[in-house]
């Protein structure tokens, strides 16, 4: 199975009404390419890297530990504070940013 390359992404990102994931470089890169983003969020802080110049939602949870920069909870690989976050509240953070009144003025088409 090939990868996917960044110029591939960046044009899947490009046509796409929204983008859903982590931190992640995809994340970044969908909020260059002027793609509505639901950005979720564990250890790392949303104001130090969410995303911005375009409309965005950040997903967090309530652990009172966070943001902590750790790569994961009492020394294994899995943050609780992103693994507890709710489908309900992706799902309600994206209904936002697909609502006709958001999604008119997010870009221009192409």
């Amino acid at each position: 199975m090939r990868r996917t390359t960044w110029p591939e992404m960046a044009w899947l990102l490009y046509a796409a009404k929204l983008y859903i994931g982590p931190n992640t470089a995809a994340m970044h890169l969908a909020a260059a390419c002027r793609c509505p983003v639901v950005a979720l969020f564990g250890p790392s802080g949303e104001i130090e890297w969410g995303p911005w110049q375009t409309p965005n939602r950040v997903v967090t949870s309530a652990h009172p530990c966070r943001p902590c920069g750790n790569d994961g909870c009492g020394g294994g690989k899995v943050s609780e504070c992103l693994t507890s976050l709710g489908v309900r509240q992706v799902l309600a953070a994206a209904d936002e940013l697909l609502a006709p009144s958001v999604a008119r003025s997010v870009r221009p088409e192409p």
